[in-house]
């Protein structure tokens, strides 16, 4: 995923008959009673990053009081506006440790290679993967020079019989995408209150460390 995303805040949820794999009591028990506490109001808007972080910081403003007078639909507009611009500095300046490693984009190199007989070439490549060109050549000169210098693969019959067997994954992966789809919510709505309470809880040490014990008096 290279986009940020815009989810509202749920109180219940639909969870799927086969379950979801991990606590799933981080979205039932006490959850209107953790909502009341920390104070955010079921359907607001909250953000989350392309590697599924939840900035504490960042989404504070969605349960400020200047936020919270407006309409529902003003603030979903807000966290739209917010979303596009974040993603755009996250696909356009990549900070250090976020661009994908290599084998990553040899990995995507290879499936349309795989498809079609012929390798992609470099803007094909990084505008598949959510960068730019110039990003992508910077951070892999390497991979660039191989695909510049790739042959045609293999005939065309074995692209053919490629593309069968490509075909049928595409069936199983759209049922896998959506029982995974689910999951991906949930799991995003697992990552907030984990995410505010472990700001809490740091915030509450930081508080108690800076309070200086008062000398015992001798009796």
């Amino acid at each position: 995923m290279t986009a940020w995303r815009v989810r509202a805040t749920a109180e219940e949820f639909d969870l799927p008959p086969d379950g979801v794999p991990f606590d799933v009591r981080l979205l039932t028990e006490g959850r209107a009673e953790w909502l009341r506490e920390v104070g955010v109001e079921a359907g607001t808007p909250f953000l989350v990053s392309p590697v599924f972080e939840y900035d504490v910081v960042l989404n504070r403003f969605f349960r400020s009081p200047g936020m919270r007078m407006h309409a529902v639909n003003t603030q979903f507009g807000y966290a739209r506006d917010l979303a596009a611009f974040l993603t755009f500095l996250w696909q356009r300046v990549p900070a250090a440790g976020q661009c994908p490693a290599a084998p990553t984009f040899r990995a995507a190199a290879d499936a349309p290679a795989s498809e079609t007989g012929r390798s992609p070439s470099v803007l094909a490549l990084a505008t598949r993967l959510g960068l730019a060109h110039t990003t992508f050549r910077r951070n892999f000169p390497d991979i660039c020079a191989e695909l510049a210098a790739a042959p045609m693969m293999a005939t065309a019959s074995k692209a053919v019989d490629n593309f069968t067997a490509v075909k049928a994954d595409n069936a199983r992966l759209h049922r896998d995408k959506r029982e995974l789809a689910e999951q991906v919510e949930l799991a995003i709505a697992a990552i907030q209150p984990l995410s505010v309470d472990n700001d809490r809880l740091r915030t509450a040490l930081h508080e108690a460390r800076s309070i200086a014990p008062l000398p015992r008096r001798p009796r």
